[in-house]
């Protein structure tokens, strides 16, 4: 069978967010009124704790009973709304009834709260002005001892005791530069870094983070993209749309019985370790897998497992030969472009045995990054999805 040539857009991870903006020196960028203020204080509930600029914030960690962990947290950035954006984001969900799962205090739920803090490192303001790059946060919405790690249990995998932390992954964020020079985290302003403490770096942000939507949402939205572009007169937009651009691969996962990876891991009831983990979809678009595979292949790959049901060994043969070719175009966990940086990586596709050859270089005229998959170029990377 020929290999699949394509145009991938990575959707790893974990909001669509745009391009990295063009080239430009960290001289030029700024933090919006930014100051650095070395406080005496050692937790970051210390520290929200003494400035009145923070205060609707700590109510809301207090509310959402996080005290006791997010005071264990060492070595980690926080990114705090200010109280005006936590009011203006209140106010525009005033009666909005969507159903949020776990603990919510005045719209926020605690996972949207723990989306705030990056468990990375503390993070200097010279590394956010360099451009883009993905970052690990606290939040992982998939967990169902979610209430029990907020209540401070021995438990708790979000920060460890004497600063160790014991965290699976969390859902991914992304910093980039704008247009205008000015640094954003999913698209919210970073206004200023105000304090830096023993447990970290805090920042102040324009906004409340939300949680990005899911694999299949991200993919959906695409299509709903060419669809308005479709409309607009755009006839190979519109083509790609009547046919769903990805609707290919998501029924390439659920042929593979993967469907696990586009949506949200778990349901709140436990499962296992690997329906529950994070993944990177490195994702073709419908175009490519018509013009790469004769109908014959394509229907083969994308239906020969349910034909061949009513016979074990064809099915099982049929099943084997789905998921090795799907396995190339899946990693288990978050892989990001900009955390593996320049250089040649190989990072492991779903099943063992499989390698995914990454290969990253400067992009031309030092605007940013460019990469490529298996040989094929990447249209476009860290497309951040929850899981």
């Amino acid at each position: 069978m020929r290999r699949l040539t394509a145009y991938v857009l990575q959707l790893a991870l974990v909001a669509l967010l745009s391009a990295l903006a063009g080239p430009a020196s960290a001289s030029a960028i700024s933090l919006a009124g930014g100051h650095n203020v070395v406080a005496t204080t050692t937790t970051f509930i210390d520290l929200l704790s003494s400035d009145e600029r923070f205060s609707e914030f700590l109510h809301t960690v207090q509310r959402l009973r996080m005290v006791i962990p997010l005071n264990r947290v060492r070595n980690a950035t926080l990114l705090v709304p200010t109280n005006e954006a936590l009011r203006r984001y209140r106010k525009r969900r005033a009666g909005d009834t969507t159903h949020i799962a776990g603990a919510v205090y005045q719209g926020v739920s605690d996972d949207q709260a723990w989306y705030h803090l990056i468990g990375d490192r503390a993070i200097w303001p010279e590394e956010l002005v360099r451009g883009e790059m993905v970052w690990e946060s606290y939040s992982k919405p998939w967990d169902d001892g979610t209430l029990a790690q907020a209540l401070g249990d021995g438990d708790d995998d979000r920060g460890g005791g004497d600063g160790e932390e014991k965290r699976s992954s969390g859902v991914m964020l992304k910093t980039w530069i704008s247009s205008d020079y000015s640094v954003l985290a999913n698209g919210v302003p970073v206004l200023a870094q105000n304090y830096s403490c023993s447990a970290g770096s805090v920042y102040m942000i324009d906004g409340l983070l939300a949680i990005p939507p899911t694999i299949r949402d991200v993919l959906q939205q695409q299509q709903a993209a060419a669809a308005e572009s479709g409309n607009d007169g755009d006839k190979e937009a519109r083509d790609r749309a009547e046919g769903g651009e990805f609707s290919a691969v998501e029924r390439l996962l659920s042929a593979a019985g993967w469907s696990h990876i586009l949506d949200m891991p778990g349901d709140g009831k436990g499962g296992s370790d690997k329906v529950r983990q994070m993944h990177t979809l490195w994702a073709f678009g419908n175009r490519a897998f018509a013009a790469e595979l004769s109908y014959a292949e394509r229907s083969y790959l994308l239906y020969g497992p349910e034909f061949a049901k009513d016979d074990d060994e064809l099915h099982r043969m049929a099943l084997e030969d789905t998921r090795s070719f799907a396995s190339a175009f899946v990693s288990p966990g978050p892989v990001s472009i900009a955390r593996l940086g320049v250089g040649k990586h190989k990072v492991p596709g779903f099943e063992g045995g499989t390698d995914i050859a990454v290969v990253i270089e400067n992009g031309p005229g030092g605007g940013g990054l460019s990469a490529r998959v298996n040989g094929q170029p990447v249209a476009k990377s860290d497309v951040v999805a929850r899981n």
